[in-house]
């Protein structure tokens, strides 16, 4: 062999072997400047959903390559650009310790790759307790003073704008005094300005098209010229035109997609500008009529490209469904499925009786959309948003992802209805966000019929597009004795939950209840103050049976229940804070008791306890000092989340950075080609 080819053999084999060390094969999240291989073994035998993995990090990791607090810390699946959610519950540089809990959407059996990034200085925390846990509570959300009462309403909830709604109807008598509403929003590089065209109405009855514009996006002018889209001449969109969806392909080169009524019902039309305001209908409008379940019923919305080929969304009305009509020149359409893509659940109480007006975006390799659903009391929509690796959304391959904004509280400006999502994005692929956030503009109204526009800002494109528990009580407090939310001490945040007793006199107590299960952990982060007789425990119960307990106990050590106390022999600290857990599972009646430290090292590890009682499923856990206690117990972040039966370990890889893996790619792809 010539030596040319041999040292490009051994230069190909030694770059493969580099590769393999860096798996190269993943992408890389953008901006972060390191990241390591986590390697999660499953100790059970069947797969597991949505499960939260414990990362401890130890001294082997650079903590000097992280943020301080370790706000730059983010988690991916084995692409290297999926996010997924996690929970700092320490972070300990000077201890070289941190402790994580990530969600893992799908854990088989064996062996499971993520990534953990870090190194972004501009880096926002994107920890979440409730994105993460099944079940979580900080204490945030309740006033000083107060009693704990249930958890967030809903924990997915994108962030609204403070200054919302962004557009309001016109004065009466002008063109759009019933509604400004039902918007697209651009970004017009040409103009230099954010562009918004809303669908606007009168109490006369007649929808029309109007424009916005707005330096920033967020204070809006109506156009001097509105409204830049009138029904007809032609009878299929005489009566009105309605819900434009807008977008640009060219600096001259601006595309509409409406609804017009008239002659035919409700059908899609397609417009074009030079400009963005004097638009030319299309001449074989009505450019798509859904001929079979939406057929006279046919309005539009989101419009995405995918490849050489538009999709887009439409809806029918009465019990509301979605499908996509697909096209290559807006003209021509079919649609993509003989039924809807989202139909009917069919049962009126169901927030999913009706689902309209979806909105399609891209982030890395997944495809999400926006559904606004409501029951067939036809008030109160929620917006689901659900992921895919297909734009076509195949129940197959469809997530839910979270439920992303509801109708506000009563007397708001939204409290009755939402509609018609917008992500603001600077192409037609909607891959791209402007200054790397979401921006989502809604349509709502708040019970007198007015319909405006709000907006939802979230900073974190990813941690928004994350795992999140669905709205609803998913559990509620009950509290006996003095029991109140304190913004000191805190071990996260800037409250946790007292429970004082002055005298000794009595038990208090904080009981959490929520759905039964039969495996689970449950743990918060817990401290007394004082060495009084009595004891600061976390009680399990299925039902009003007793079944496990575990905590500070009143000889001075960690203990547990099994019927009967027994001290462990490890002692803990006046005034410090202790994460303190119990792993259960009611097939075998048996639990684990763990606790670790502020330093995060592992102090009380006791396994296979038996149950006190008896029991089945678990729905009750509750903080308690007994009687005999004098002083203060505070609990800190609570938690249920999932427990297999088994332990699960993750082992922490090597440090990599992409300059070396993105170099490592380019090289072997050179290598491979000049060998072949």
């Amino acid at each position: 062999m010539k030596s040319g080819i041999l040292l490009a053999v051994v230069g190909l084999a030694t770059i493969v072997a580099v590769l393999c060390a860096v798996d190269a094969s993943a992408q890389w999240l953008d901006g972060w400047m390191f990241r390591r291989p986590v390697t999660v073994t499953n100790g059970c035998v069947d797969a597991l959903a949505d499960y939260q993995i414990k990362v401890l990090l130890g001294s082997s990791f650079d903590y000097t390559r992280a943020l301080a607090d370790g706000g730059d810390i983010r988690f991916t699946l084995a692409d290297g650009e999926t996010t997924v959610p996690y929970w700092i519950d320490g972070w300990n540089p000077g201890a070289t310790a941190g402790l994580c809990y990530v969600k893992v959407p799908s854990l088989p059996a064996g062996a499971t790759q993520l990534f953990l990034y870090y190194g972004k200085a501009d880096a926002a925390s994107a920890s979440s307790g409730i994105g993460t846990f099944d079940i979580y509570d900080g204490f945030e959300d309740y006033a000083v003073g107060s009693v704990p009462t249930r958890g967030n309403l809903n924990p997915g909830e994108w962030a609204r704008y403070p200054g919302n709604p962004v557009l309001v109807p016109g004065a009466s008598g002008a063109w759009d005094d019933h509604g400004a509403t039902f918007a697209s929003v651009i970004y017009d590089d040409a103009a230099g300005e954010y562009r918004m065209y809303y669908h606007g109405f009168s109490f006369t009855g007649v929808h029309q098209i109007g424009l916005a514009t707005s330096p920033d996006g967020k204070a809006w002018t109506k156009y001097a010229g509105n409204p830049i889209v009138t029904p007809g001449p032609a009878a299929w969109d005489g009566n009105s035109v309605r819900v434009p969806m807008v977008w640009k392909e060219g600096p001259t080169d601006y595309r509409m997609i409406y609804t017009g009524t008239g002659s035919g019902g409700l059908q899609v039309g397609y417009a074009t500008s030079s400009d963005g305001i004097a638009w030319t209908k299309h001449p074989s409008n009505p450019v798509f009529n859904d001929p079979t379940w939406a057929s006279g019923q046919t309005e539009n919305w989101g419009v995405m490209k995918v490849g050489s080929e538009y999709l887009m969304w439409y809806s029918n009305f009465g019990m509301r469904q979605s499908g996509i009509a697909v096209s290559t020149d807006l003209v021509n359409w079919a649609p993509h499925t003989p039924g809807p893509i989202f139909s009917s659940s069919g049962v009126g109480s169901d927030d999913r009786y009706s689902q309209f007006c979806p909105f399609s975006f891209k982030r890395g390799a997944y495809y999400y959309v926006l559904v606004p659903s409501y029951n067939s009391g036809g008030n109160f929509s929620k917006d689901y948003l659900y992921r895919s690796s297909s734009p076509f959304f195949p129940p197959e391959d469809r997530h839910l992802v979270r439920i992303a904004h509801t109708t506000g509280p009563a007397g708001s400006w939204d409290y009755e209805d939402n509609d018609t999502p917008c992500v603001l994005t600077l192409d037609i692929e909607r891959s791209q966000f402007p200054n790397d956030e979401l921006w989502c503009y809604v349509a709502g109204e708040g019970g007198s019929d007015m319909w405006k526009v709000g907006l939802l800002i979230e900073t974190d494109i990813d941690a928004a597009l994350a795992d999140a528990p669905l709205p609803g009580d998913n559990y509620t407090w009950a509290a006996s004795g003095d029991v109140t939310a304190v913004d000191t001490p805190a071990r996260h945040g800037v409250r946790s939950a007292r429970l004082r007793d002055a005298s000794g006199s009595a038990a208090i107590s904080l009981t959490a209840t929520f759905v039964g299960r039969e495996k689970g952990r449950v743990g918060a982060w817990m401290r007394r103050t004082s060495t009084t007789v009595g004891d600061c425990d976390i009680y399990l119960y299925s039902a009003s049976t007793l079944t496990a307990v575990a905590g500070l106990g009143r000889n001075g050590d960690f203990h547990w229940w099994n019927g009967a106390f027994q001290p462990t022999g490890v002692a803990w600290a006046v005034n410090a804070w202790y994460l303190v857990t119990l792993e259960f599972n009611t097939a075998t009646d048996r639990y684990d008791f763990v606790v670790y430290n502020e330093s995060l090292a592992e102090i009380v590890r006791v396994g296979n306890i038996a149950f006190g009682n008896a029991s089945g499923s678990l729905d009750k856990a509750m903080f308690y000092t007994s009687s005999g206690y004098v002083g203060d117990c505070f609990v800190d972040d609570f938690r249920v989340m999932k427990w297999c039966g088994a332990g699960e370990t993750a082992a922490i890889g090597a440090e990599q950075d992409p300059t070396v893996a993105t170099m490592l790619q380019a090289s072997a792809v050179s290598f491979a080609g000049s060998f072949i």
